[in-house]
């Protein structure tokens, strides 16, 4: 290869660029993912487009929209796609290849096709909504339980917007006066930064899952557009997972969105999901007082049976005593008969009475007289006995006297003999003796105390004989 001269770097940039606007004269549909996208004070868009093979990247580069272009094509791409231009979408571009001597290659657009987007869009949430019903995601969060009384709400909005205002305006001035406690979880509703700020809400709100009965995810105030955020896999997978059932929303008015498809319930604007948050609570105060006039109805039902039988029991109990009171008057008028009688017998069995008592007297007086002589006599025929007795029973007891002196233990202890004892019991026989006892021994003059060293009984004495 022969170097004809040396060249500056601008002369050599100068011979690129007019190589490739020679050989790149016209202008190209190009197909490619936005990976950035700026706007300068100028007004002039700045974007880096890409391709990905799946996950890797095989070709990118700059791109820029003048600003005396950028603003009908934003306008125009707003319009039709319901979105605007921004990181993330794929898009069809027409561009022209430009070279600069500085800044070096870069793609010129001239406009963009937002049918392309509108198609690539709708492909894209069609394989996320097949993806999310293939792991039995999307109507995870339908199938919680809405809760009876949802008074406790978790917001998910941006503070300045305008369906954050209206959704509180709408749910403190409710008409029923019901008492609402709600905790906003401050978010970017638009934007790249959408996402992951949403995201990073459910999380928070999940960890404090036992405070609330509901999550509300508004935005509203925005129009149609910049709504791309809400088609993400990612953020409807994550409130597909929610603990807590998730009402959306995002006011719009056109196509649902992923978060719509996959939330518990969704609205088109953030004062229609006060609405059902407000008529949750008011069905809820409907049924309990259904169910109060039913229980008092019951209770008025029950108390008129239970008066009814009480007043058939009286009536039966009232019959009862009446037949048994007239029972007991006949009863009363025979005994009063009976007495009234007796009034009249009386006197006359009290006199007879009188009569019967004055001869018991006098008989038992007769009786006390001939009593008495009797025994006059038999007292002076028993004091002539009982002298004669008396003389006889003397003479007995004094030979009685002697007889027992005779037997006086001290009278025979005397005559040599001796009272032998064991624990104070007198020794008849030698049964129970043992070697080894100790024994007693009373005399006519003192006493002993002896061991025994040998018992003997009486066959053993025939034994010695023999």
């Amino acid at each position: 290869m022969m170097l004809n001269k040396i060249m500056t770097l601008f002369e050599l940039n100068s011979l690129i660029k007019e190589a490739i606007e020679t050989g790149t004269p016209d202008t190209y549909m190009v197909t490619a993912e936005i990976s950035s996208f700026s706007i300068n004070q100028n007004g002039h868009c700045y974007l880096e487009l890409v391709e990905r093979d799946e996950k890797t990247i095989i070709a990118k580069m700059r791109a820029t929209i003048w600003s005396y272009s950028f603003r009908k094509i934003a306008r125009q791409f707003r319009a039709v796609a319901g979105t605007e231009l921004q990181k993330g979408l794929k898009v069809l571009v027409y561009a022209e290849v430009s070279f600069h001597e500085l800044y070096g290659l870069s793609l010129n657009i001239t406009d963009i096709d937002p049918s392309y987007t509108i198609g690539e869009m709708t492909l894209r949430k069609k394989e996320i909504l097949e993806r999310l019903t293939k792991e039995g995601l999307l109507k995870r969060n339908k199938e919680l339980d809405l809760p009876a009384l949802p008074l406790d709400l978790a917001i998910i909005s941006s503070p300045k917007a305008a369906g954050y205002e209206d959704f509180m305006n709408h749910i403190s001035n409710n008409p029923y006066g019901y008492n609402f406690h709600t905790k906003l979880f401050r978010s970017v509703m638009q934007g790249e930064m959408a996402e992951p700020s949403i995201l990073s809400s459910l999380s928070e709100i999940n960890e404090k899952a036992v405070q609330f009965d509901l999550i509300v995810l508004i935005r509203g105030g925005g129009g149609e557009a910049d709504l791309h955020c809400f088609d993400s896999y990612v953020l409807g997978k994550a409130i597909a997972l929610s603990s807590l059932p998730v009402i959306s929303g995002i006011g719009h008015l056109r196509d649902r969105t992923i978060v719509d498809e996959v939330s518990h319930t969704s609205v088109k604007t953030p004062t229609a999901a006060a609405d059902i948050v407000i008529q949750a609570v008011r069905d809820f105060e409907v049924r309990l007082e259904t169910l109060t006039e039913g229980l008092s109805g019951a209770a008025s039902g029950l108390l008129e049976e239970r008066l009814g039988t009480l007043i058939d029991r009286t009536r039966n109990f009232n019959e009862i005593v009446n037949g048994y009171l007239q029972i007991e008057s006949k009863g009363l008028d025979g005994m009063a008969s009976s007495v009234y009688v007796s009034g009249k017998v009386i006197p006359v069995m009290l006199e007879r009475l009188r009569s019967r008592i004055n001869r018991c007297h006098s008989l038992a007086n007769y009786k006390m007289g001939e009593q008495a002589r009797s025994v006059e006599g038999l007292s002076s025929e028993l004091g002539r006995s009982a002298g004669s007795l008396i003389k006889d029973i003397r003479s007995l007891l004094d030979g009685r006297e002697r007889s027992v002196k005779h037997l006086d233990p001290r009278n025979v202890l005397k005559r040599g003999y001796s009272i032998t004892t064991i624990n104070g019991r007198s020794i008849k026989n030698t049964k129970k003796l043992s070697t080894g006892d100790i024994i007693d021994t009373a005399l006519f003059s003192g006493a002993l105390k002896s061991k025994i060293t040998e018992v003997i009984t009486n066959d053993e004495k025939k034994a010695d004989k023999v």
